[in-house]
């Protein structure tokens, strides 16, 4: 609740660099209390989805490439499978390199918002400069 946000925890020890004279110390949290990383579970579900993605892709580039005969029905078979499965192309989505954030992505850098601010501030994407105007 509300009190409980005030009271010491257990990931929080005493700052020896905030103490005053007579002072009690103040408490300073030892990690972050939010992160930004996204659910390892949902990272490992999204690992699983690109993979049967990427398998889609080599199947229908494979159909393309048969004689005109044999490709419209195997497009055909290939499209009711993938409707069966519900592997639409709209449900596909990218998530952040580094985080696997899946919110704010930005497709030239492969990152999220937070990921690019922290590396562009860093000066380690070329080229990039805070605007100002």
């Amino acid at each position: 609740g509300i009190i409980s946000r005030w009271l010491p925890r257990q990931s929080q020890k005493p700052n020896p660099e905030y103490r005053k004279a007579g002072s009690p110390p103040r408490l300073v949290p030892t990690r972050q209390r939010w992160s930004r990383m996204a659910k390892e579970s949902l990272i490992q579900k999204h690992r699983v989805q690109s993979a049967k993605w990427a398998r889609l892709i080599a199947e229908e580039k494979a159909i393309l490439e048969l004689p005109k005969e044999k490709r419209e029905e195997a497009l055909a078979a290939f499209t009711a499978k993938r409707i069966k499965n519900r592997m639409f192309k709209t449900r596909r989505y990218n998530r952040c390199n580094l985080t696997g954030r899946a919110h704010g992505y930005i497709g030239f850098f492969g990152l999220c918002r937070q990921s690019f601010r922290e590396k562009a501030h860093r000066g380690e994407l070329p080229g990039i400069t805070k605007s100002s105007w």
